[in-house]
């Protein structure tokens, strides 16, 4: 009498193996993509978030009011959170820009107002 094992009853076809290896690797990477995609998306927030920021409402009257030798934050006062488009040893440079690209730029040495600048304000 011939006995059989069990496992000689479940024979793996060559189709079933490539199947299971495709299949977990479509798992795999179906998950990572969704990770990849997540992390698109927060990012993606997160840029619209700053723009939010960063694009602001400044006008004239604003303007008018900052002095030479304020500190930054007593113009941060006035005009809010500006952008620092550039920074050496002893100056930086902010950036207040509204939707219409009107702005104010402003630039600062040893922490005081030096100079300021405007465009299309109104």
């Amino acid at each position: 009498m011939t006995q059989h094992s069990s496992s000689s009853n479940e024979k793996r076809t060559p189709f079933k193996s490539l199947f299971n290896v495709v299949f977990g690797l479509g798992v795999l990477f179906g998950h990572g993509l969704q990770i990849g995609i997540n992390k698109g998306i927060s990012v993606i927030e997160q840029k619209e978030t700053r723009s939010k920021v960063e694009l602001q409402h400044v006008n004239r009257v604003d303007y008018e009011q900052l002095k030479l030798g304020m500190s930054l934050t007593d113009v941060q006062a006035i005009l809010g959170r500006g952008i620092e488009i550039n920074r050496t040893e002893t100056t930086a440079t902010f950036l207040w820009q509204n939707f219409d690209d009107s702005h104010i730029t402003i630039k600062f040495k040893n922490g005081k107002l030096v100079s300021k600048a405007q465009s299309n304000l109104k």
